[in-house]
C-alpha cells in the first residue's frame, strides 16, 4: 500500500470478525436453524463471497494491508450476490 492508495476504512460497511458476528447476531438474533452466528459462520460466507440469501444476499470480500497487518470484512450491502 502506499500513500496514493490509504487504507480506509468505513462503518457500518467493514467489520473484524467477530464484529461481523456481534452484528448478525444483533439484526437476526438467530440462524434459521436458530443457533446464533458463530466465527465459523463467517469463514464459510468468506469462502462463498456472499452472506446468505435469508441475511441479505450481500457480496462480502477481505480487504488486507499487509503492513498494518490487518485484515478487515468488506460487506457490500448496497448490492446483492447474482
Amino acid at each position: 500500500m502506499n500513500e496514493k492508495h490509504p487504507f480506509m476504512l468505513y462503518p457500518g460497511m467493514d467489520y473484524t470478525t467477530s464484529a461481523l458476528v456481534d452484528f448478525l447476531n444483533e439484526k437476526y438474533e438467530l440462524k434459521k436453524t436458530g443457533k446464533p452466528f458463530l466465527l465459523g459462520d463467517i469463514q464459510q460466507y468468506l469462502r462463498r463471497g456472499y452472506l446468505p440469501k435469508a441475511y441479505g444476499h450481500h457480496p462480502i470480500s477481505v480487504l488486507e494491508n499487509e503492513e498494518i497487518g490487518i485484515k478487515i470484512i468488506r460487506v457490500d450491502f448496497k448490492s446483492t450476490y447474482k
